[in-house]
């Protein structure tokens, strides 16, 4: 068999090429299989068939090649795109000097080693970004992160932009780029906010190869000497565990000329920097908390501390400094509860923040301190006598306020105790006429109210209560209200403070009073009578002999005891569980129906349902708003619902329906009873006479698309 014939048998590329005019002299199939495209192949040159050169080589290894020995070397062909490991040596060939080549094609096993190598540098990348940024928690270690990533990928550039999810901030943009080469840091600012939100919030990586030659491609990055870039989705959530997303945006690379279209080191280095960020975020937040109070958001003692202590080492500022107290808190949180007390301060606190901004601290419980530095005297008057202006113009806002300023101030701790002292002063001033000035306001007020009964400024609405499948009237809700020259005033802008002064009952027995007058005169005249809902304040319940007080008015007036039903409000806390319960039971031996009011409105307190035996349970309207949008309000109310269909005799009735998505939702629920807008809003009592009490019309209409 000739060598020729051998050698076309072998897998290996072999050639052969005469050493001094680059001729192809022989080629084995392996070879010509290789250069298929070319038409001809031998007496061309080697470098133009094999290279698609027009010129020798300068890799090739001619002048180290010998006869007695192969010499071996790899390189990668670009025109084939392939690798090879290549063995040389001299050989005679039909009397021409010539060099034979071995050539065997490595590519799968070069890009394996590539692939390794990438691997082995992304980790090794992404260990120099998790060091680098363990060293500090500031943004400084962020351009120095991109230089690696760019360093990776031989990129001219590499940025991290994020913004905030609904775009409120100006986005955060950090970025490196290479020398000579511009940045680009106010179109990604652009980008990351404005012209693709859409590709921001779709989370994915992005590689695309230019130049500006695809529509898509010239619309994202449009600035000379882009031709490629890559990025991948990055956003951090708030450290806190929430779910909440703090930031979102990318990190990405311009013109990489190395790894392109491999994103495994900007995902990996963009899980670093979440976790890093959200770090840094937890830490602020903790830190926050240490100098935040949590119910009013104002500094707390440890940042009013940290201010003064600033002060301190500054001498010489004009500094001004406020006390202000809230009067008798302690005594507002006794009487109305901790919740009213909550509201007060940070109304309070409101009010401090509107005048002085950031430069208010709350120290205690009712006390809160102003301290402004690099202030003038006329300003710092100017902003006292603003607060006092909207503290006098907030009734409920009863304060104590004691202020000082000094200018090129050396000792801030001596205007600190001036302050504090006459803030101490003014209180305890307004603690010595407050007895005789609470006497005085009481009586004021006490006369009012009764002139005001006398004059009839106070009158009663009804409200129906209906069947919801069918509109039927089953009951009524009686409403006080308020008539002066501007028109109706709502009860919670008289109620609390006639509550406050013990006055309340004044106006429940008014109430009572006018409804076992309109029953007995329905009765007269031969009306179908429904029970009628009389509120009764806590404050009111708590009078000694409270139950045959009212029996005596129902028994004046011959109205017999099963048409009033009596409702109390679940947030009677006032009176301790075991005396409502004695009371409750007291009425109900009388022959009262007793219904717990506004279910849900401030707490759940299951355990009023296990002790009293309620006639029905009013879902407060702030529950029944949300049943058409929100499924927790949907399963609260169905549970509570099931509930009163279980307990003997006890209904749900939904307060504040005032949709027909609303009717539908309780209607599917089997919440059978309910009051609102719907189907009726409060109504003066001839109109109320005029539209329901006569036997025909005994009967609410319901909505026409209800489907009743």
């Amino acid at each position: 068999m000739r060598h020729a014939d051998i050698l076309n048998k072998l897998d290996e590329i072999i050639y052969v090429v005469d050493m001094e005019s680059y001729e192809l002299l022989y080629l084995n199939r392996a070879a010509r299989s290789l250069c298929a495209g070319e038409r001809e192949t031998l007496g061309r040159k080697c470098y133009k068939v094999l290279q698609g050169r027009d010129e020798p080589c300068h890799f090739c290894p001619v002048d180290n090649l010998r006869d007695d020995v192969f010499h071996c070397w790899e390189y990668a062909n670009l025109k084939f795109g392939r690798h090879f490991l290549v063995r040389d040596k001299i050989v005679s060939w039909r009397g021409r000097k010539a060099r034979l080549e071995v050539a065997v094609d490595v590519t799968r096993q070069q890009r394996e080693k590539e692939c390794l190598e990438r691997r082995l540098n992304i980790k090794s990348t992404v260990m120099k970004c998790v060091r680098l940024l363990e060293q500090t928690s500031d943004d400084e270690p962020l351009t120095d992160l991109l230089a690696l990533v760019a360093d990776f990928y031989m990129a001219d550039r590499a940025y991290l932009a994020a913004c905030r999810p609904c775009g409120e901030r100006v986005p955060q943009v950090r970025e490196w780029h290479a020398p000579g080469v511009p940045s680009r840091g106010d179109e990604l600012r652009r980008w990351c906010k404005e012209g693709h939100a859409a590709w921001r919030e779709a989370r994915e990586r992005i590689v695309i190869a230019g130049p500006a030659g695809e529509e898509d491609f010239a619309s994202v990055v449009s600035p000379p000497g882009v031709d490629a870039f890559m990025s991948v989705p990055v956003e951090w959530g708030d450290g806190r565990g929430s779910g909440a997303r703090a930031a979102v945006g990318y990190l990405g690379v311009d013109n990489p000329r190395h790894a392109f279209g491999d994103t495994s080191l900007l995902e990996s280095v963009a899980y670093v920097v979440r976790n890093w960020e959200e770090r840094r975020l937890l830490r602020r937040y903790l830190e926050g908390l240490s100098f935040t109070d949590v119910l009013t958001g104002l500094g707390n003692r440890n940042r009013y501390t940290a201010a003064l202590e600033a002060v301190r080492g500054a001498p010489g500022s004009d500094v001004g400094v406020a006390f202000v107290d809230i009067n008798g808190l302690k005594a507002l949180n006794d009487r109305f509860g901790h919740d009213y007390g909550d509201r007060l301060i940070v109304k309070v606190a409101r009010i401090l923040k509107t005048v002085f901004e950031d430069c208010v601290f709350r120290t205690g419980g009712d006390e809160f301190v102003v301290l402004c530095r690099d202030m003038s005297q006329m300003e710092f008057s100017a902003r006292v006598e603003r607060m006092l202006a909207l503290f006098k113009a907030a009734p409920d806002c009863v304060v104590s306020c004691g202020s000082a300023w000094k200018g090129a101030l050396q000792d801030v701790d001596r205007l600190v105790r001036y302050a504090d002292e006459l803030m101490y002063a003014e209180k305890q001033a307004f603690y010595k006429t407050r007895v005789g000035q609470r006497s005085l306001h009481h009586s004021s007020l006490l006369e009012e109210t009764l002139l005001s009964l006398k004059k009839r400024e106070f009158l009663v609405q009804l409200q129906p209560k209906v069947r919801l499948d069918s509109g039927r009237l089953v009951g009524v809700e009686a409403l006080v209200r308020k008539r002066d020259a501007g028109g109706l005033i709502p009860p919670d802008r008289f109620i609390p403070l006639l509550e406050s002064e013990f006055l309340i009952r004044h106006i429940d027995f008014f109430v009572l009073h006018t409804i076992c007058s309109l029953l007995a005169t329905w009765r007269r005249a031969g009306a179908t009578l429904v029970p009628v809902s009389v509120n009764l304040s806590r404050i009111t319940l708590m009078e000694r002999g409270i139950v045959g007080k009212v029996a005596d008015v129902c028994d004046c007036y011959r109205v017999p005891h099963s048409y009033i039903d009596l409702e109390i409000t679940e947030s009677v806390d006032k009176l301790s569980l075991e005396s409502l319960t004695e009371i409750s039971e007291r009425f109900r031996e009388e022959g009262f129906s007793i219904s717990l009011d506004d279910f849900g409105a401030r707490y759940c307190n299951m355990s009023i349902l296990t002790r009293i035996r309620f006639n029905s349970v009013k879902i407060d309207k702030s529950i029944v708003d949300g049943i058409c949008r929100n499924e927790r309000a949907r399963i609260v109310t169905k549970h509570s619902i099931e509930i009163c269909n279980e307990l003997e005799n006890a209904r749900a009735v939904a307060e504040g329906i005032e949709t027909q998505g609303q009717l539908d939702v309780l209607r599917s629920l089997h919440c059978h009873y309910g009051q609102g807008y719907l189907f009726s809003p409060p109504l003066d009592i001839d109109v109320f006479e005029a539209r329901y009490l006569s036997p025909s019309a005994f009967r609410v209409p319901l909505p026409t698309n209800s489907g009743s």
